[in-house]
């Protein structure tokens, strides 16, 4: 994939007095073999828009006998921002523990050149979380290539029903948590998404993003109004993350997995420190990723509204020649022909690019559950049982 490496370094840049390693569980998870040919899906199974009341939930105790089948992971990514980081697992903590919910923590270091603060997890100041795991990854792979090895790191761990999935920043309310379980609750086959009702970022961007989001609509045929925090139920993570355009963007493969979804309006929060590191660049790199994984549809509709531009510009043509006075003599036929050539090279051009795509589908692909391991550098436990 050219992440930018790719054989793990196995020197460790963990500080942290209390780390201790975190033996994983077996290498495979049964039934991914039947997963496989499910992957590369287009299109929406169905989608539905919960207005979700807040309500305490009582999804069992840390001792229960039911804790296995009812266990929440909450998965982040950290690119040196270990303030945020720390402050949202104070955050997620409180969360839980107001909603009387149990929890474990993932975050995926990202290839950060800062270390692991000592005293990320401050020793008994947890109540609700009950370990805080740390996939250290050999380098930089991006936020999103980050949450692909993540999810595929978590499929060797079967005891949890959800994972929650959201940026460790503070743009994700911990406190929308609760809700988004109780809509899973409500629908258990359904993946819950966090739907954008409003953000809190400056009028170009919100602009920006309004403008990628109608391209969005008109080059894949879906809506784009979400982003990472989701709670995916542990039954779909082998699915998802058995399709190669996990790598590219974590919501387009969820509206391109054919999974029923349910979306929750959800207000966007400020960060907790800092400013975004997300320029207009990485944002337009970010929107071409999530296109890039509707590029069978992209290409077709692309040809059509091409050919279709070209048909109506002739007829206007025709039309000006047939009714129109004072036009230069031939220039109507020279303009038809231009017109009729640019329509062919855009038949050819979708029939190479069609061509291109069904035998790359052919090809084995580099999916995460399979390849994602090779990133990670070592898998840690910061607090709790190994």
């Amino acid at each position: 994939m050219g992440f930018g490496c790719y054989h793990p370094v196995r020197a460790l840049a963990i500080t942290s007095a209390t780390v201790r390693r975190w033996v994983g569980g077996p290498k495979q998870c049964p039934g991914r073999t039947s997963s496989i040919g499910r992957t590369g899906c287009n299109g929406i199974h169905s989608v539905r828009v919960a207005h979700v009341v807040y309500s305490r939930i009582s999804i069992g105790s840390p001792r229960s006998g039911t804790m296995a089948a009812n266990k929440t992971m909450v998965l982040l990514p950290v690119f040196n921002d270990w303030a945020s980081a720390q402050k949202m697992l104070v955050n997620i903590d409180q969360a839980f523990h107001d909603a009387g919910i149990t929890v474990a923590v993932t975050f995926v270091n990202d290839g950060s050149t800062d270390p692991v603060p000592d005293d990320f997890v401050a020793a008994g100041s947890l109540r609700s979380i009950e370990s805080v795991r740390l996939i250290d990854l050999a380098c930089n792979l991006g936020h999103q290539q980050a949450l692909a090895v993540g999810l595929a790191e978590l499929t060797k761990d079967g005891e949890y029903a959800n994972v929650v999935v959201m940026d460790a920043d503070g743009e994700d309310n911990p406190g929308d948590i609760p809700a988004l379980l109780q809509a899973a609750g409500n629908s258990e086959k359904h993946i819950v998404l966090a739907q954008r009702a409003s953000r809190r970022e400056s009028l170009l961007f919100k602009l920006s993003y309004r403008v990628f989001q109608n391209v969005f609509r008109l080059l894949t045929g879906h809506t784009y109004s979400f982003g990472n925090f989701c709670v995916i139920p542990r039954a779909h993570l082998d699915r998802l993350t058995f399709m190669s355009n996990l790598w590219n963007s974590l919501p387009a493969t969820i509206l391109s997995s054919k999974l029923p979804l349910e979306l929750v309006p959800i207000h966007r929060q400020s960060r907790y420190h800092g400013r975004s590191q997300m320029n207009f660049t990485s944002l337009a790199i970010h929107g071409l990723r999530a296109i890039a994984v509707f590029a069978d549809s992209v290409a077709v509709r692309m040809s059509f509204l091409l050919m279709g531009s070209a048909c109506v510009a002739i007829a206007v043509i025709i039309g000006l020649r047939i009714f129109g006075t004072g036009l230069a003599p031939g220039w109507a036929s020279s303009m038809v022909g231009f017109l009729i050539l640019i329509a062919l090279q855009i038949i050819i051009l979708f029939i190479s690019t069609s061509l291109s795509a069904l035998q790359t589908r052919g090809l084995m692909q580099m999916v995460p559950a399979v390849h994602a391991h090779i990133y990670v550098r070592q898998n840690l436990t910061l607090y709790g049982d190994d």
